[in-house]
């Protein structure tokens, strides 16, 4: 879904259909008290298109940053495979760079979705590095505040960090919650087939209570239920 309206679709909302039409009637009334309101309401227009030109060229700005950030992420290690394609000598070196854009998008953009990425980013990185306290930060950060898609990434990284630092009862909190709440990138199937990977040894039956709605799916999701279910030890 588009994030900002067209000029087309900013000049047929309601509220400015309401205003011409109001302009329209005083005029009838007050020629001359008129011809301001008319000014006035150009005024109104001008600036709410300059908004939108400014938002637009702002969300351009932010794709662009985020675009290169994936780039350093995507590069590979050691001599660049193409003439003037971007690499790096060391893992350290290409890490740090990396750190480094994602860093500037999540300070600069953190209310916008690039920068709820970019921390979300983060805080993978700093898992995949035994940094739990910093990506639990990074992680809490995006599920406050983020879009509703990347919050329940967070919210998911969340109960995994949880249960990787033996908090069961905390992430299967967040995982019921997912399963209640599924998004468009996280699924209830997602967040159940989670849970049942937690549970599978404490709680078998109730496993497979979960997993049974699962394995008449079609596609991946029911032969991940299947591989699951073949998991479970007992019957």
């Amino acid at each position: 879904m588009p994030e900002h309206l067209t000029r087309k679709e900013l000049l047929k909302t309601d509220h400015f259909t309401e205003s011409i039409e109001h302009a329209a009637d005083y005029f009838g009334m007050h020629r001359r008290q008129a011809v301001q309101v008319g000014v006035a309401l150009v005024v109104a227009i001008i600036a709410a298109v300059g908004i939108y030109l400014w938002l637009d060229h702002a969300s351009t700005v932010r794709a662009a940053k985020l675009s290169d950030a994936m780039q350093i992420a995507a590069a590979p290690v050691g001599p660049a495979q193409q003439p003037g394609a971007v690499s790096y000598p060391t893992e350290d070196q290409k890490d740090a760079a990396e750190t480094k854009a994602y860093t500037e998008i999540a300070s600069q953009y953190g209310s916008t979705k690039e920068g709820a990425l970019a921390e979300y980013t983060l805080g993978g990185m700093a898992a995949a590095n035994g940094k739990n306290d910093e990506a639990r930060k990074r992680y809490t950060q995006v599920a406050d505040s983020g879009s509703k898609e990347y919050a329940s990434l967070a919210k998911l990284a969340l109960a995994q960090l949880d249960y990787a630092e033996n908090k069961p009862a905390d992430s299967e909190k967040i995982l019921r919650d997912l399963m209640d709440h599924p998004t468009a990138v996280v699924s209830k199937e997602q967040a159940t087939l989670t849970l049942v990977h937690q549970i599978a040894k404490t709680r078998p039956a109730e496993a497979r209570t979960l997993l049974n709605p699962l394995l008449t799916e079609s596609g991946q999701v029911g032969q991940m239920a299947t591989a699951a279910k073949a998991e479970i030890p007992g019957k």
